[in-house]
Parts: structure tokens; C-alpha cells; sequence
């Protein structure tokens, strides 16, 4: 039997994870995960496939918004707010892809597309929120009592509140 001892670092969060990999003839290879006290490891499926027709999206309004040679910063906040309606649509191949085009010398694709898909999910959140507040100000204005609106947008709210499938 052979125990093999090994340390990862996820490129999204930067914590070092020790395992061991154990191989015997009898049995094949398995993992060990052994976690640093109170970290807690959820794993998430996470789509990586590639929207042809998002990206020919996202190329299209770069050029049209005059943004080739600008910051990537300037760049992803553009892409941010032309596509806030469907922002939770792209998925993490497609910021990857994203992020090819934006800095083709980025050495760590991956961890800044994971960033980004975060970001696009915050900023989606955050601005069903401030539609939410400013369609119960109006209907508070009204004087309207409609309880079903009010129950409507306060289900809109929660329904935010969930982590990103992609």
C-alpha cells in the first residue's frame, strides 16, 4: 500500500486543502479530503459550457461602445451594464472566454472568470433590489394597499437570495 501525501490551493478563495491519496492492489486509488478546522468544503457542479451566441453578444457591443485598448476594469463594467437583464445567463465558460478576449496574458483565467461570474450574480441581486424599493416607494406614494403586489415583490426579493446555478 502506498499513502501519498498532497496540498492544493483553490484558485478561488486561496485555502490550502491537505489530502492523501491511498493506492493498494486490491483496492484502486481514492482521496482522502482532510479539512482545516473550521473550513467547510461545498462542492457545486459549475457550467462551463461556451455560448457562441453570448459572445458574439459581448464582441459586438465592445466594438460598438468604441472599448477596444480600454482597461479591462472599463471593459467588464460595460459588459456588466449591456447585458444587467440576462447577466445570470453567462456562465463560467463564458467568462472565461470573457476574460481570454479582455486579457490574453492573464495567468490565472479561471480564478478571474470565477470573480467575475460572482460579481455578475452581486450586481443582479443588488439591482432587483433597488427596482424592488423603488416599485414599493411608488406604491406606498399611491397610497395603494394592494397586498398582492406587496406580497409579489417581497417573493421577487427572496427569490434573489439563491446561489448561483449555473
Amino acid at each position: 500500500m502506498v499513502i501519498q501525501h498532497h496540498q492544493a490551493i483553490c484558485p478561488s478563495c486561496g485555502e490550502t486543502i491537505d489530502f492523501t491519496t491511498i493506492e493498494s492492489p486490491a483496492k484502486p486509488i481514492f482521496s482522502r479530503i482532510r479539512l482545516r478546522q473550521g473550513f467547510s468544503l461545498e462542492l457545486t457542479q459549475i457550467d462551463l459550457s461556451v455560448s457562441t451566441y453570448r459572445l458574439d453578444l459581448v464582441t459586438d457591443t465592445l466594438k460598438k461602445q468604441g472599448l477596444r485598448g480600454a482597461s479591462p476594469t472599463k471593459i467588464y463594467s460595460a459588459i456588466f451594464i449591456a447585458f444587467i437583464e440576462n447577466i445570470t445567463k453567462f456562465t463560467l465558460g463564458d467568462w472565461r472566454e470573457i476574460v481570454k478576449i479582455v486579457e490574453p496574458s492573464q495567468s490565472a483565467i479561471t480564478k478571474k472568470a470565477w470573480e467575475l461570474y460572482k460579481e455578475a450574480f452581486e450586481r443582479h441581486k443588488n439591482r432587483i433590489l433597488a427596482m424592488s424599493f423603488v416599485e414599493q416607494k411608488k406604491l406606498k406614494q399611491q397610497g395603494s394597499t394592494n397586498v398582492a403586489t406587496i406580497e409579489a415583490l417581497g417573493q421577487l426579493e427572496n427569490s434573489i437570495f439563491w446561489e448561483p446555478k449555473p
